[in-house]
């Protein structure tokens, strides 16, 4: 009976993995994303996409809607190599936008990716929506669009 006492059963370790896996999910999506994440993402400059698929989104969703939301979604022909952010497309269409509207009044998403095929393209405008992108520009080189085997694709 003694030897009993002193090991716990397997379902009370079980049990004690489950506290302890829901006690960091909830750090983790509360705190540590509030306080890490957003600042990364979309303090001091236009939120941009970094190779990290669908933190954007769940950044974008967490920050106020202040004015319109323009969003940019598209390949290397837009995001033109990762770099500077005032090398690329969404930065200078947004710059210029606020310019002339004020700049509380546009707020500029870059979800552009370097080798982004057509699907997760449409993947991302599909996103883009569920975080009340109110425009949403997209460009995908006609190489990106696939087609089936022995056909070309004709953008006639």
């Amino acid at each position: 009976m003694r030897h009993l006492i002193g090991r716990a059963s397997p379902f009370a370790n079980l049990v004690k993995v489950l506290v302890l896996l829901a006690a960091v999910d909830w750090y983790v999506r509360g705190r540590f994303f509030d306080t890490y994440m957003v600042p990364r993402y979309a303090v001091g400059r236009p939120p941009r996409e970094r190779g990290a698929g669908s933190i954007l989104f769940d950044v974008v969703a967490r920050l106020p809607h202040q004015g319109i939301r323009i969003a940019f979604v598209g390949d290397s022909t837009m995001v033109a190599m990762p770099g500077p952010d005032n090398t690329v497309v969404p930065y200078l269409v947004g710059q210029g936008l606020r310019a002339r509207f004020g700049a509380s009044q546009i707020e500029v998403i870059d979800a552009s990716a370097i080798g982004l095929y057509a699907a997760d393209g449409l993947l991302f405008v599909d996103k883009l929506l569920g975080v009340d992108a109110d425009v949403i520009v997209t460009w995908i080189a006609p190489a990106r669009v696939p087609a089936p085997p022995g056909r070309a694709v004709s953008w006639a």
